[in-house]
């Protein structure tokens, strides 16, 4: 009995170290992690895992930005609030993600259902704090990422600031906020492989032509926005798998189809039906 005990235990450490193991390989591979505390100071911490050159940008609560899937601007302070109310926590991963122009690898926050008005300023690593916060991260990741916080210092960190004039009435505006801070956030990866991609909708041009935004902004090149019957889920088609397959499908949960008719530096990206209604 003993024996068997002491081989379940011998077994699920193993599975959780080799688990972290590929989730420690792939993010190696991606070469940078965003990730957002939202609370009331909430900040954007840019990691980058090979050079070091990490970031950290303060969020105004005061300020709105828009926020994908047809809700229009909300300020900063009040998009938890909406994400509790429309019972979708991943709301607010999708609206910073949007005004980043790069997706949010991971997201913390302790109360969702809090508007915030605080103007108060603390410690952007916040490690125990985002120990207790709620997250979109699993256990692994989480461990992960604390990890990464532990071994780091806040001189490591350069400051990013949103500009008084990339500010319209309260309003960040994102063309100009972006052209300033775009290529801090490439990923050294995508940019490597230099792949093009057309993204494909049924009914919501606006879902991928923000979902472009984004994709221009990790790296890739937008061809086109093109018109298909539509599908459930969304589907990433690549001639070979490379990084940049592997990282949409990690970042949409997608089908992956290997296309050897396509050309070598191409990527066909298939909205399905949610990622229409959540990015429109």
């Amino acid at each position: 009995m003993k024996k068997a005990i002491f081989f379940i235990i011998f077994f699920l450490v193993f599975l959780f170290f080799l688990r972290l193991y590929f989730l420690v390989s792939f993010y190696n591979k991606k070469g940078r992690i965003n990730i957002l505390v939202y609370d009331s100071s909430p900040v954007i911490l840019s990691l980058d895992l090979k050079t070091g050159v990490n970031y950290y940008l303060y969020l105004p609560v005061d300020f709105k930005i828009s926020v994908p899937g047809g809700y229009g601007e909300y300020r900063i302070g009040s998009i938890g609030k909406l994400a509790d109310l429309e019972k979708d926590p991943e709301l607010v991963r999708r609206s910073f993600s949007f005004l980043l122009g790069s997706f949010i690898d991971f997201y913390f926050y302790p109360n969702l259902s809090k508007v915030w008005y605080s103007k108060e300023k603390r410690p952007f690593l916040r490690k125990w704090e985002i120990l207790r916060y709620r997250t979109n991260a699993n256990l692994l990741a989480r461990s992960y990422v604390l990890f990464k916080f532990f071994s780091l210092n806040s001189a490591s960190f350069s400051p990013l600031k949103i500009k008084s004039f990339e500010v319209e009435r309260g309003r960040i505006n994102f063309s100009k906020f972006h052209s300033r801070i775009q290529g801090d956030f490439y990923l050294p990866e995508i940019r490597r492989e230099n792949k093009k991609i057309r993204i494909f909708y049924a009914q919501n041009y606006k879902a991928a032509e923000n979902l472009g935004r984004i994709f221009k902004g990790e790296g890739i090149d937008v061809l086109s926005y093109e018109t298909f019957p539509g599908r459930k889920v969304c589907k990433v088609v690549g001639r070979e798998k490379n990084f940049s397959l592997e990282y949409l499908q990690k970042i949409f949960g997608c089908q992956v189809q290997i296309d050897k008719n396509l050309e070598p530096n191409l990527i066909k990206f298939y909205l399905g039906k949610i990622e229409e209604e959540k990015w429109k």
